[in-house]
């Protein structure tokens, strides 16, 4: 069955992070699980030296469309009932947030499972947990993500995977024009469990001389800016991406070093 899952970035403050990725921890994932039965797949800072920041990204698993739906029906039914087990957004959610944390601007990307990947509960049983993660945004021409991502799986994970990165899932954007996904990987763990991102830099320098050289999608490094390419699968056809590597929360949720995103399920 496919999933459905909310991936949402949001601008926060540096001097308050911390308490930012705490305040999604403790107050919005377990209220957001009461109130919709939404699970928070993940919360993560933004590295700064790899994309926009002060940034956070968080993520919402449903496990049906059917889920979603049950969300979306009853989120604003405050507006129309005094009586509704929800109050306003701000009240809701931000009202009694620690000093410092306040409510801020955001972009939600709707987004769809494809095959390959995992939820939430199979990563924590596969061991697929970490500190560092790389988010990939990519862009392809109106109605050709569904391919893309199909060969990305064939082609492009195997060769990353060589390489020492985890697989945790890739998703196709909802709504528009069928022309965005989304990847997301797990670092390996280095020395002391610290994130190694040099899978990352070895991939990017191999990829185009290991299997499939003229195939394989060089996605690998750490920049955040869109970079316009030719995609080396369709002819005629254009990517834009967005890669940005990412931390795990340090909230006390977890125990120190223990804190990857997958191993908290709110």
């Amino acid at each position: 069955m496919t999933r459905v899952y909310i991936h949402e970035t949001m601008t926060i403050s540096i001097k308050h992070r911390k308490d930012y990725l705490d305040h999604f921890c403790r107050v919005w994932a377990p209220r957001s699980r009461e109130l919709y039965g939404m699970t928070c797949f993940g919360v993560w800072a933004t590295n700064g030296s790899t994309g926009p920041w002060p940034e956070a990204v968080v993520m919402w698993e449903y496990p049906s469309h059917a889920a979603f739906s049950a969300m979306m029906s009853g989120e604003f039914d405050y507006l129309s009932s005094p009586n509704a087990p929800m109050k306003g957004h701000y009240e809701e959610f931000w009202e009694n947030a620690a000093e410092g944390v306040v409510e801020n601007t955001g972009c939600d990307r709707l987004m769809a499972s494809v095959p390959g990947g995992y939820s939430l509960q199979e990563a924590i049983d596969a061991g697929r947990r970490g500190v560092g993660y790389y988010h990939q945004t990519i862009i392809v021409r109106p109605g050709a993500i569904e391919d893309y991502l199909a060969r990305y799986d064939a082609e492009w994970r195997p060769v990353a995977e060589d390489h020492g990165l985890v697989f945790i899932g890739a998703y196709r954007t909802m709504l528009g024009n069928d022309n965005e996904g989304i990847a997301l990987w797990r670092f390996p763990n280095g020395a002391r469990g610290k994130p190694s991102t040099s899978a990352c830099a070895t991939t990017n320098a191999r990829a185009g001389s290991t299997r499939r050289p003229r195939r394989t999608p060089r996605h690998g490094g750490a920049s955040c800016s869109p970079a316009r390419r030719r995609t080396p699968w369709t002819s005629g056809e254009s990517s834009d991406e967005r890669r940005c590597v990412t931390a795990s929360t340090g909230s006390a949720v977890w125990p120190p070093r223990r804190v990857a995103v997958l191993s908290f399920n709110p």
